[in-house]
């Protein structure tokens, strides 16, 4: 065999070695390439998870922000609502203690009053009953003794 058949050989044998870790390197960068896919796809799905789950929290927020706004509005309503009764129980309790003293000088007054005609007596029926003290005092006494007139006016 000759020197050249050798380097032939070698040659061959270097090539198909070179040509075998150039395969064995291909083979493992389509092996990244497609887990790398993988991982891009996965990727994605993840983003479009969070996307979707960031837009569902989105809406609960604004939900969330409604029922507080309608829930403050209420709270505000029934503030208000706690202060006009508020009010409307001071009037009313002003106005039972005016009543009270007003009902206090009546008796008073009533007390007075009994005691202004505590002197008085009705006389019977068939008795003279003048028309007033200045006309028992000035006037001549007429026949009318002024019963008819208050049968009258008691019917």
């Amino acid at each position: 065999v000759s020197d050249a058949t050798r380097q032939i050989e070698l040659l061959v044998n270097t090539i198909q070695t070179d040509t075998s870790e150039a395969m064995l390197a291909m083979e493992q960068t389509t092996s990244n390439v497609v887990d790398g896919a993988t991982l891009a796809e996965n990727a994605g799905k993840a983003l479009s998870e969070i996307e979707s789950v960031s837009l569902k929290l989105s809406e609960q927020i604004n939900d969330i922000t409604s029922v507080a706004q309608k829930e403050a509005s209420v709270a505000t309503d029934l503030r208000e609502a706690v202060n006009r009764i508020q009010q409307e129980t001071q009037q009313t309790a002003e106005n039972a203690t005016q009543a009270a003293d007003e009902i206090g000088e009546l008796g008073s007054l009533s007390q007075e009053l009994n005691r202004s005609v505590a002197g008085f007596t009705m006389p019977e029926r068939g008795g003279r009953v003048p028309h007033s003290p200045v006309e028992n005092a000035t006037e001549e006494r007429s026949d009318d003794d002024g019963w008819d007139e208050l049968e009258e006016r008691q019917a």
